[in-house]
């Protein structure tokens, strides 16, 4: 009895393989049902939908009725990618036969306008890419004299660090390069330059600013100085206006 058991296990594996192997074939012949286009975060509208779609019809004149293993899925997801505000695509096929593509768009850090008057935005790893015609992020600008990589750097390090403060992220709302090379930040809130200086210990710098807006502005006011200069260690040293 075990070898006719045997038999029949072999039969149904062989019969499930077939039928696997046919249902496959099938599903390569079905036609494209859709295309259909997300955008993960939909709130940077650097990108629209149509873009995408207009992307893929350059390789693909009618994507809908194609059969679904003629889809060229790597060279459409690498065509997206090359758009300068677009970070990755994802493309694949759905069960119902529908081309899904997923894309993530790039987000900025801080718009810089450089010294020869180029604008650009930078991302979180201090990445250049263009300006969208389509949308204009608010973000904090980033101007002045800023000319090669390095000036690029320290705009780069010192937007990350007040990006991952909540606090000085809605506080400061420009960062200027002066002719000095020294750090200037615009604060939203006060008639006042903050002369930061150097990038570095920014940490220190920030918690000198800090302790000044909660103690010292409580009894001078927002406009009594024209410049609080934190450049000096362990120093903070006002200019009355």
């Amino acid at each position: 009895m075990n070898w006719l058991r045997n038999i029949f296990n072999v039969c149904l594996l062989g019969g499930l393989f077939f039928l696997l192997a046919f249902t496959n074939v099938q599903q390569d012949a079905f036609p494209c049902q859709g295309v259909s286009v997300a955008l993960e975060n939909e709130a940077t509208s650097f990108v629209t939908r149509g873009e995408v779609l207009q992307m893929i019809n350059s390789l693909v004149d009618s994507i809908v009725g194609l059969p679904l293993n003629e889809l060229p899925l790597y060279e459409i997801e690498k065509t997206i990618e090359q758009h300068a505000l677009i970070k990755v695509a994802e493309v694949f096929v759905l069960p119902n036969g529908e081309l899904k593509v997923t894309v993530t768009q790039k987000e900025p850090l801080v718009r810089v306008q450089n010294a020869m008057g180029k604008s650009y935005y930078l991302d979180i790893e201090g990445k250049p890419f263009p300006l969208s015609r389509n949308y204009t992020q608010r973000l904090m600008v980033a101007n002045g004299n800023i000319i090669d990589s390095v000036d690029i750097a320290v705009v780069s390090k010192v937007a990350k660090y007040i990006h991952q403060n909540e606090f000085w992220k809605a506080q400061i709302m420009q960062l200027h390069i002066n002719d000095n090379k020294e750090i200037e930040l615009i604060p939203r809130v006060g008639n006042h330059i903050i002369l930061l200086g150097g990038e570095e210990e920014m940490e220190a710098k920030f918690e000198k600013l800090m302790l000044f807006y909660q103690k010292g502005v409580q009894q001078t006011g927002w406009n009594q100085y024209s410049i609080i200069n934190l450049k000096y260690k362990n120093q903070l040293v006002c200019v009355k206006r």
